[in-house]
């Protein structure tokens, strides 16, 4: 364990030597009292509600094309006052905030092993704990603080999972107080924990028998739901949840959104799963269908090979593998309210590694010798792909993502700079954006670390290439490719929902202009007016546009009668 823990603080290190990222920016302007609205110990993920969302949209935080409804609040308290603590007293000092993201990771993989070794052989269990502690779902939560409420949630998820276990198998009720424990704990941690609840379900279901004497294994259920009732009644109580925005869709208030969303999401997060495939990569959009069929696919061979393999175990063992195998599918669904990414499948993992452990103890370790055929070859075949997959591509992958993320937010903190100085020794700066990137919005809050004063954003679009048309002093004009949108409707958008599209003829007012939509297409407005309380040669104002290679970049308006592009 010493050196599989050593691996992967090499192969994440690139996350651990990350600055802050998006939100942690965020959280840090709670902390110090620049973010509009007190945020406590409790409330670090409270990022837009009633108390401040006027007041994010005054200073540019938030777009033109927000939605009024727009709210953002998850319910994370142990997550949150980690992070609060960390921020008053070591914020200064990101390295550190990160190890203790690494602590997590590693309670994580040990935890993980104890499950395993209960679920399967110890060979098997061998190969499960290294695939989940390699695994490329890791690096996001390591590598963005913001994020770590994913590891706390996993690891006390998977201690209630063990404890359920053991109960089970009749090792006495303080094993059944310590699950309903961790389960409440993760819970506090963030809502990732539901996911344990498809294991819960599986275990319960298919679970092994129970001793003579011991309470039924129904009972196991109500470890789970108990804290999970309490859990979701006070996040309804509370207010907490995601309201109006595309990025998000809650299964209870938007069920019709939520179940278009389902094919797509289920298929990328299987991909991601049991494959270590980004289906974000192949460039397919989020609802192409060579997404399902090649999940499909993938599922199809591998239930194929897993029928070969679990025909050659004992009972009992044969029971657990296809318990898993339910498990994963049924702790994906609390997964789908969110756009998905890998960071998603930490708890799956705790299905998927096992399940493919014996799969590679079958296939690698066989006792007879002889020349395989047909569905033998097949599931030697299939068990290599997937030993490849998790623990060659895997663990490369980790490692891009956890460069990638490194890299994003050394740009960040760079073109940060660079901005900071556009505007050094003004007061409430004007800084209007022609087209930014997904980060533009938390430049703001970057801005006041670095000591800006109430920096104000203007932000005209999120896109690619724009054409800017000045008809008269005050007044632009933006125009987009025909398969272009201002804002990313298709992968889905943070500040506005599918369910409330911009329409022709829509007006949204800031305080410095009035945005007029005036053509619209499947991904969102196309064109837009943009008509400002002042001349748009306001020397208070800075135009600027946003790259990922070049930072930002002057974008003065045109002329009065002509026009100019923008490219990223």
């Amino acid at each position: 364990m010493a050196l599989l823990v050593g691996v992967g603080a090499v192969l994440f290190w690139p996350a651990l030597t990350t600055s802050f990222f998006l939100d942690d920016y965020l959280q840090s302007a709670m902390v110090h009292g620049r973010f509009p609205g007190i945020r406590g110990p409790f409330a670090l993920y409270d990022f837009v509600a009633d108390d401040n969302r006027q007041a994010l949209f005054e200073h540019g935080f938030l777009p033109w094309w927000t939605d009024p409804a727009l709210t953002l609040r998850f319910l994370r308290p142990l997550s949150s006052a980690l992070l609060f603590y960390e921020h008053t007293f070591i914020g200064a000092h990101p390295f550190v905030m990160h190890l203790h993201s690494f602590a997590w990771w590693v309670a994580a993989v040990f935890a993980a092993r104890s499950f395993f070794r209960r679920c399967v052989t110890p060979r098997a269990a061998a190969f499960a704990t290294v695939m989940f502690a390699l695994a490329p779902c890791h690096a996001l939560p390591i590598g963005w603080l913001a994020n770590r409420e994913a590891l706390i949630s996993l690891t006390f998820g998977t201690l209630g999972l063990t404890g359920l276990l053991r109960w089970q198998r009749g090792d006495g009720a303080r094993w059944a107080a310590l699950s309903f424990l961790a389960f409440s704990v993760a819970l506090a941690a963030g809502e990732y924990a539901l996911a344990c609840g498809g294991f819960v379900v599986a275990f319960v279901w298919r679970g092994p028998p129970m001793r003579p004497g011991t309470a039924t294994r129904r009972g196991g259920l109500w470890l789970f739901a108990v804290p999970s009732a309490a859990y979701l009644i006070a996040r309804g109580t509370l207010g907490y949840g995601a309201v109006a925005s595309g990025f998000y869709q809650d299964p209870l208030r938007d069920t019709w959104l939520f179940l278009r969303h389902v094919p797509w999401r289920l298929a990328s997060l299987t991909l991601w799963g049991w494959f270590s495939q980004d289906p974000s990569t192949w460039r397919w959009g989020d609802m192409s269908w060579p997404v399902g069929v090649a999940a499909g696919l993938g599922l199809f061979g591998l239930r194929a090979a897993l029928l070969h393999v679990t025909a050659t175990q004992q009972p009992e063992a044969r029971k657990a593998t296809w318990t898993l195998v339910w498990g994963v599918f049924l702790s994906l669904f609390p997964l789908l309210a969110v756009v998905p990414s890998v960071r998603l499948v930490g708890v799956p993992m705790l299905g998927i590694a096992p399940v493919v452990g014996v799969m590679l103890e079958a296939a690698w370790f066989a006792r007879e010798t002889e020349a395989r055929h047909g569905v033998e070859e097949w599931t030697a075949i299939a068990a290599t792909l997937l030993g490849f997959a998790h623990l060659v591509h895997g663990p490369g992958r980790g490692y891009v993502n956890a460069r990638q993320i490194h890299t994003y937010a050394a740009e960040f903190e760079q073109h940060a700079s660079e901005l900071a100085k556009r505007v050094e020794g003004r007061v409430a700066p004007e800084i209007v954006v022609v087209r930014g990137l997904d980060d533009i919005f938390f430049y703001g809050f970057a801005l006041e670390a670095l000591g800006v004063h109430d920096p104000r954003l203007t932000v005209l679009t999120h896109t690619g290439h724009v054409l800017c048309l000045r008809t008269d002093d005050d007044t632009l004009d933006i125009h987009l490719a025909a398969d272009s949108g201002m804002y990313p409707v298709s992968v889905g958008d943070l500040y506005r929902g599918e369910l409330r599209p911009a329409m022709p003829g829509d007006v949204f007012t800031t305080a410095t202009f009035a945005a007029t939509v005036t053509d619209v297409t499947s991904n969102g407005p196309r064109a837009a007016r943009f008509q400002f309380s002042t001349d748009l040669d306001d020397p208070r104002r800075i135009w600027v546009g946003e790259s990922r290679t070049r930072g930002f970049y002057d974008a003065p308006p045109p002329k009065v009668g002509f026009g100019e592009p923008f490219d990223p």
